[in-house]
């Protein structure tokens, strides 16, 4: 895969609806090539700025058929101009920086700080850290959203009650304000996802029921977790020097949290479920 196959699969990418084969392509491309990693980066975040900060409202049906049929007419003329200011300026080289002029359009009209994060996409699998890492990707992307939002940690413990077979323990961070949670299932294991929000950043919480990933039947754990979650009850990482991992388990239930702040900020701000 190339530079412009890249651009032209950026929307698709992020939306996370490429064949699995692509996207592989794309990984690979994007793990040596600066330009493409920036402008997937900017996608991803203009995405997520949208998401989290413009309301949705339903389009009527009359607009929707006057936008399509003015997207299918303009579109084919666009086709045919293929020299001068249209190459320039659909050139790989200006893509990024198109998007970046987009972007910062969008920060000051919305007057929000907004953080970008780097990659944490891993394997597919049925190891808890690949997937604590690829859900929270999806969450900051906003392609999965809580099923109950609100910051009442009564109301989304109720949520979750009658959906996980064991103790979903929700409660208020320090220094974080509470956004919702959802419910998933991974080889018929229910798994209950938690999300916070510490000034700007998404602090992401995975529970799960101890026997099931302690016992590696249906979720496994690297070695190196499992050995000290055995004998410490926790386990913590720096990834980078904003990108945190805290494992702990408690009664029965496993808890994972992930977020893309120092280390010690996430290991003080999830002090009150451990």
């Amino acid at each position: 895969m190339d530079c412009n196959e890249v651009s032209e699969v950026l929307t698709p990418a992020v939306d996370g609806e490429l064949a699995a084969e692509v996207q592989t392509q794309m990984r690979e491309h994007l793990k040596n090539c600066p330009p493409c990693r920036a402008a997937y980066e900017l996608e991803r975040l203009t995405k997520r700025v949208v998401i989290q900060h413009v309301p949705r409202r339903p389009a009527p049906p009359e607009l929707l058929v006057r936008v399509r049929s003015q997207i299918a007419s303009t579109g084919a003329a666009s086709r045919i101009k293929e020299g001068g200011w249209l190459r320039l300026f659909t050139h790989s080289f200006w893509k990024p920086v198109i998007a970046l002029a987009s972007l910062a359009f969008i920060i000051v009209y919305l007057f929000l700080p907004v953080r970008s994060h780097h990659l944490h996409t891993q394997p597919d699998d049925a190891d808890v850290f690949h997937q604590v890492f690829n859900t929270f990707d999806k969450i900051l992307d906003g392609t999965i959203n809580p099923a109950v939002k609100s910051d009442d940690p009564a109301l989304v413990q109720a949520y979750f009650s009658p959906l996980a077979p064991f103790t979903v323990v929700v409660r208020k961070l320090t220094d974080c304000r509470l956004v919702g949670g959802i419910v998933s299932q991974y080889n018929n294991q229910k798994l209950a996802h938690v999300v916070y929000d510490h000034e700007g950043n998404i602090i992401y919480i995975l529970q799960a029921h101890l026997k099931c990933v302690m016992e590696g039947h249906v979720l496994s754990l690297p070695p190196e977790v499992r050995a000290s979650l055995i004998t410490n009850h926790y386990y913590e990482k720096e990834f980078t020097p904003d990108c945190a991992v805290v494992a702990w388990v408690k009664d029965s239930t496993f808890y994972c949290a992930i977020a893309d702040i120092k280390k010690d900020d996430l290991v003080a701000c999830v002090s009150n479920l451990r």
